[in-house]
């Protein structure tokens, strides 16, 4: 289990409780999905400057080396509208290239899928990343289904997206399909108990 699991699990929990409290819940969910896009360039210009590091390290946090992976990768991008990315699977390329020159003692994983995504795609394309995820996703399950879905589906991809910020879990098999399946109970839920028998035996029918 990721250390900060458990911290986030308690928070989104907590943040999902107050959204349920509001009448208005469609203009908070799509706020906060928002909320997430504009963090993240903040994030990435914190990591670049070292100040995650450093803020980490006050706390007494032990950051295993990601620190030092990451600035490496600063020659590798710019913070501008303009930077297109170098492509998928880059940073792994560069991450193998610094352990055969000798740069690092091991090919460890990025330990940073925000900034991996943003070196790779450029801003554009995580700009479509994440606009997909946190703002498009929400806003489909609102028109598919309800509020509650959408809010069920951002509070779990918060709770993931802090593991993204120092980890390797954003495209994670695992990780990917839970995201996606969570809401589809609230979606299928029937209103009582025949419905429930109705839809079992259309869906026995068509097996």
């Amino acid at each position: 289990m990721k250390r900060i699991a458990i911290p986030a699990v308690v928070l989104f929990i907590f943040v999902a409780l107050i959204v349920r409290c509001f009448k208005n819940k469609k203009k908070l969910i799509i706020v906060w999905g928002v909320a997430w896009v504009v963090f993240f360039f903040l994030y990435i210009y914190a990591v670049r400057s070292g100040l995650v590091s450093k803020l980490l390290h006050i706390t007494g946090i032990d950051m295993m080396g990601r620190d030092y992976l990451w600035s490496l990768a600063n020659d590798y991008y710019d913070l501008s509208i303009t930077y297109v990315g170098h492509g998928f699977e880059y940073v792994d390329t560069i991450v193998t290239e610094w352990y055969n020159s000798g740069i690092i003692n091991h090919p460890y994983p990025f330990h940073n899928d925000i900034l991996k995504v943003f070196v790779e795609m450029g801003f554009p394309g995580f700009v479509f990343w994440t606009g997909i995820q946190y703002i498009i996703t929400p806003i489909f399950w609102m028109h598919y289904a309800d509020e509650d879905t959408a809010l069920l589906y951002l509070s779990n991809l918060s709770y993931m997206t802090m593991t993204y910020l120092t980890d390797n879990t954003s495209f994670s098999f695992w990780c990917t399909m839970a995201l996606r399946l969570l809401p589809k109970p609230q979606v299928w839920k029937p209103k009582n108990k025949k419905e429930m028998q109705d839809r079992i035996r259309i869906m026995m029918q068509e097996m």
